[in-house]
């Protein structure tokens, strides 16, 4: 694993995710996260998917790479400790599809295992849109801020789920 500790803001940023930084930022969620820790700083992971790449050097992916819709390679066992906002944090929109550049092949549910969120200044999991992501194993301890875990618009059809998003989930309020 590794660890990601006090990310500072970068004013003269060209992204607005430059102003809030992250332990781990990514523009593509198709990687492993596996045993990583975030320790202060804003957000732990700020995930920020385009639909298609954000560079024109490789503008020739343009069709076949989407990172909005792809899935994710593995997560397990990560913490937040002490951030001012949240521990993962969708940018916008994460709609995990079959074929991650075709919406209309159906969802393809990724599920979260095993995150520990710990004095967060928001939320364990936020996401302005999202499609059929599952938190398993949530457990949120001495959260500051917000709900644990929010989403302000999901697209959903019909998921194996049954409308249940996070599952096994534990919550801790601040002890005084």
């Amino acid at each position: 694993g590794n660890l990601g500790v006090g990310a500072i803001p970068l004013l003269s940023g060209m992204l607005e995710s430059d102003q809030e930084p992250a332990g781990f930022w990514t523009a593509a969620m198709n990687n492993v996260w596996r045993d990583n820790v975030a320790v202060t700083g804003s957000d732990g992971w700020y995930f920020q998917l385009p639909g298609t790449p954000i560079s024109h050097s490789i503008d020739v992916y343009k069709d076949t790479i989407c990172p909005v819709g792809d899935r994710i390679g593995e997560w397990s066992r990560n913490r937040c400790h002490h951030t001012t906002g949240t521990c993962i944090r969708v940018y916008l929109t994460w709609k995990p599809t079959k074929d991650p550049c075709n919406e209309l092949s159906g969802e393809n549910p990724q599920i979260l295992f095993n995150t520990t969120c710990w004095g967060v200044g928001n939320n364990c999991f936020s996401a302005l849109k999202m499609g059929s992501i599952h938190n398993h194993h949530m457990t949120a301890i001495e959260g500051f801020g917000g709900p644990d875990w929010t989403a302000i618009k999901f697209h959903r059809t019909d998921s194996f789920s049954g409308g249940k998003w996070p599952t096994d989930y534990v919550g801790i309020p601040h002890i005084k």
